[in-house]
């Protein structure tokens, strides 16, 4: 029994060890978005997954906070919507924050920066330099480490004041034109995946 036990902790870092983390929204109350994108919504991202985090949009440009205490892990930029954004990853032991699609980042930071809960990571970027309106918005995901495609859930990592927060929020998101084909904030096969063990379980059936 030892051996197994063992030999599972090998084969699935993290799971004989899983201390959850906190998370708080990684924005202020003075500026809560008007909708959200959720997770595993499949229209603008097809597949078995679908989209691996929340999308948030703004009509105004607004400072983008750490949502835990953790280190940037990565600063990288890329060309995939047509103009030069920023995504900052910030790991807390076995857990990874994304910050994605932002138009600018704290020019502070450096990869192995200490970063604290509240912390200004960037700022979104403007719908409008893509030819798509006035809206800002910005690329928010949690998960395990070990991967960036499947994340976790963050629901029941965030605290109180978050998820009332997050829940007011998504309640009013009636700008997003498919909330009756994904009604939750986290969708297929992120519905529930909130734990490393759960993890796990989820990447070997998507694998299948």
């Amino acid at each position: 029994m030892v051996e197994q036990r063992k030999s599972q902790e090998s084969e699935f870092p993290g799971l004989e060890n899983e201390r959850r983390i906190t998370l708080s929204l990684p924005f202020s109350r003075d500026n809560e978005p008007f909708s959200i994108m959720p997770y595993g919504e499949t229209v603008n991202h097809p597949g078995k997954i679908g989209h691996p985090g929340l999308d948030f949009f703004w009509k105004k440009r607004v400072s983008l906070l750490s949502s835990a205490d953790g280190r940037v892990q990565s600063i990288t930029t890329d060309n995939k919507l047509g103009i030069g954004t920023w995504t900052v990853v910030v790991v807390n032991g076995y857990y990874q924050m994304v910050y994605g699609n932002m138009g600018d980042y704290n020019q502070n930071l450096k990869i192995g920066s200490v970063v604290k809960r509240g912390d200004l990571i960037g700022y979104p970027m403007n719908k409008a330099d893509i030819g798509l309106g006035k809206d800002f918005a910005f690329h928010w995901g949690f998960g395990y480490t070990h991967d960036n495609e499947l994340m976790l859930c963050p629901y029941t990592y965030f605290d109180s004041d978050s998820r009332v927060r997050l829940d007011k929020i998504w309640a009013n998101s009636t700008g997003y034109q498919d909330k009756a084909k994904f009604p939750k904030i986290c969708n297929g096969v992120f519905d529930g995946l909130d734990s490393i063990k759960d993890y796990y379980q989820v990447r070997a059936q998507v694998e299948k």
